[in-house]
């Protein structure tokens, strides 16, 4: 028996009770079950299986908890990346990496694109992220892959997609170095803040 069918029985008679709390909204074991069978089917269809290891780079979130207990789900190995990495380190993972993925489902009334994302954009990886403020104005430029909120099944799509066509992840990752390079070019911007403050 899997962790998530353990759940099932012990909580059987009391599935509309509060498995997950948070600031933002609660899940119930109904709803946890039901996102972690979703993710468990988006994580087989990107090949992971039964003791395979698969980073995890998250806050601590409810997304969190969900990819775990997908992950356990199929007896796949979850492995939490430290959070507090040196710049360095965030640059290595970047760089090996063919794809960024940032599938958050809410910015927290955040209102700065995190850092990780312009990062990513200026050493030409392509990126999915959430079709959420203000995630979804970088895409503009057509350097990434927006997709639905929650939408777990078009992400592992999107993910294959680019996993396997090279060329576009090429394409779409060099409009993102030149996004990067024209809107957040540290120069420009202090430029910028120097005719703000001028004009005060």
């Amino acid at each position: 028996m899997n962790f998530i069918e353990d759940i099932s029985t012990k909580h059987l008679s009391n599935l509309d009770s509060p498995a997950i709390i948070t600031n933002e909204n609660n899940l119930t074991y109904r709803e946890l079950i039901k996102e972690v069978k979703k993710t468990a089917a988006s994580l087989i269809e990107l090949n992971i299986h039964r003791m395979k290891p698969v980073a995890v780079l998250s806050d601590n979130n409810k997304d969190f908890i969900i990819l775990v207990l997908a992950l356990w789900m199929i007896d796949a190995v979850p492995a939490p990346i430290n959070t507090r990495l040196t710049q360095k380190e965030v640059e290595e993972l970047i760089n090996i990496s063919d794809i960024i993925v940032y599938p958050t489902l809410d910015m927290n009334e955040k209102q700065e694109i995190p850092m990780i994302l312009l990062e990513s954009l200026a050493m030409e990886k392509p990126i999915i992220i959430t079709d959420i403020p203000p995630l979804n104005e970088i895409l503009k430029s057509n350097c990434g892959i927006k997709i639905g909120k929650g939408d777990f099944y078009k992400l592992s799509q999107e993910i294959l997609n680019l996993k396997n066509n090279k060329k576009r992840r090429l394409k779409i990752g060099k409009n993102g170095r030149k996004m990067v390079v024209k809107y957040f070019n540290i120069i420009k911007i202090a430029r910028e803040y120097e005719k703000l403050y001028s004009s005060i």
